[in-house]
């Protein structure tokens, strides 16, 4: 029985030492954790409308502006993340005396682009009515990645015809 006994403390005592080794082989590689960093994704939240604005205006003959000058009108349209562009000739009416006229002669072309801007030149020829010279752009004809676009905008030139 005594022999029996003593085997039976052996085990344990083995089971033990093997417990207290294996504990701290774990420990010791836990010294050594590496840490990985994953990127899912990479969200970047667009929150602000295009915007169109008025940069100068010319005339091609003269110093002063009448209304057989040709009127050369630079806009910029600023957004980074264009999803959509529209605009064109159709989004934008020539106004006088806040009523839409149209000109015997009228384009828009893109002058060039930058990071986040595009210029565009705007040519106006021959309006027949008289009174002060404005821009409407019509909202929504530049929309970007996050689904926002442009606001109406009413761009006054200062200029009476």
């Amino acid at each position: 029985m005594n022999s029996i006994k003593n085997r039976i403390i052996k085990i344990s005592i083995l089971f033990l030492v093997l417990i207290y080794i294996v504990n701290i082989i774990s420990s010791t590689y836990a010294k050594y954790l590496s840490e990985e960093i994953y990127t899912v994704a990479n969200v970047n939240i667009d929150v602000t409308n295009p915007k169109i604005e008025l940069v100068d205006i010319k005339s091609e003959e003269n110093d002063y502006i009448d209304k057989t000058s040709i009127i050369n009108i630079n806009l910029k349209l600023t957004e980074n993340n264009i999803l959509e562009n529209n605009f064109n000739k159709e989004n934008i009416d020539i106004l006088i005396e806040n009523n839409k006229v149209i000109p015997h002669f009228y384009e828009l072309k893109e002058i060039y682009k930058e990071d986040e801007c595009i210029f565009y030149q705007l040519k106006i020829k021959s309006i027949k009515e008289s009174g002060k010279l404005s821009i409407k752009v019509k909202e929504g004809c530049v929309i970007d990645k996050g689904n926002n676009s442009n606001q109406e905008i009413i761009l006054e030139t200062n200029i009476i015809l």
